[in-house]
């Protein structure tokens, strides 16, 4: 809640980073978080208030510039340049180009969080945003967006597809559901899950998922699939 850790040996040990906390009244809840995949020093947490960056491993932080006085509920640091970031928060959908030092807020009083974000690793400057009803896109990093209805019930998380730029993957409790058109329409290719509460792309095999479900134990609940 209030703490960052880290492990160096898959899970079997872990280290505390110094706290997000920065004399925020309510203590500096962390939200959000990502990680720089080309140069891991650079790491961002979204607060209950604002949007921290440290460009030493976690070892200090620095506040946005202003202060963005918002929780930020989900983080998108761009493959290749750590410099482009995208982030939702309770009132807009941001994103900045200098690393996080400042940001450019894309909407203005939305009425609802945005909750999930997916950047495509074939396409980085392709990337699906969502709040409760609506679906957002865009084909450029953030600098312009297309809002896409008809997407319903909390969308927990959105991965893009490693093997074509147009695709993404969008969990809620109602299951999975994929998209090949930048967020633009939705099929389900999984219709018997449900409670789908932790999802991801397996990095060893770019056509694998694994996707986990408050159902458990075999069948339909805790299935292994890949694109199809």
């Amino acid at each position: 809640v209030n703490d960052v850790a880290f492990t160096t040996n898959a899970g079997v040990s872990w280290t505390y980073l110094t706290p997000v906390k920065y004399e925020q009244p309510s203590g500096g809840r962390v939200y959000s978080f990502d990680v720089a995949l080309s140069d891991p020093s650079k790491m961002l947490g979204g607060t209950n208030s604002d949007i921290y960056r440290s460009n030493d491993g976690g070892t200090t932080w620095q506040g946005a510039s202003p202060m963005q006085n918002e929780p930020i509920d989900a983080i998108s640091i761009h493959q290749t340049n750590p410099l482009e970031i995208v982030c939702g928060g309770l009132y807009n959908r941001k994103h900045s180009t200098d690393g996080g030092v400042t940001w450019k807020n894309d909407l203005v009083n939305n009425a609802r969080s945005i909750v999930a974000i997916g950047r495509n690793p074939k396409a980085p400057s392709h990337i699906v945003a969502a709040d409760a009803n609506v679906v957002y896109s865009t084909l450029d990093g953030g600098n312009s967006w297309t809002k896409n209805e008809g997407w319903r019930n909390s969308t927990e998380q959105i991965i893009g597809d490693a093997n074509d730029g147009s695709t993404f993957y969008a969990s809620n409790y109602t299951g999975i559901r994929r998209s090949t058109d930048n967020g633009t329409t939705w099929h389900s290719p999984w219709p018997y899950a449900y409670g789908i509460w932790a999802f991801v792309k397996d990095p060893r095999n770019s056509d694998g998922c694994i996707a986990a479900t408050t159902k458990g134990g075999d069948g339909p609940g805790a299935t292994k699939g890949g694109d199809e």
